[in-house]
């Protein structure tokens, strides 16, 4: 399957920006699609099992959780 997207400049940049201080840093674009869309499949199947998902600090402190509407009960 072909995928075109046709993403925002400023966004991409962002998101280099952020990637700076990681192991990403050095992925091509379709790297950073593949780990973005393999993040959202889990997320999704996650969400369909009934679990929430949440962000932390290294602590384990500070919890987020992270919404989005697809992974919102139906």
């Amino acid at each position: 399957m072909n995928l075109f997207l046709d993403v925002d400049s400023k966004f991409v940049a962002g998101l280099r920006k952020d990637l700076k201080g990681t192991s990403a840093k050095k992925q091509s674009d379709l790297e950073i699609v593949q780990g973005a869309l393999t993040l959202y499949g889990w997320a999704v199947k996650e969400a369909a099992a009934g679990r929430i998902i949440l962000s932390t600090d290294a602590q384990g402190n500070a919890l987020k959780r992270i919404e989005m509407s697809a992974l919102a009960k139906r």
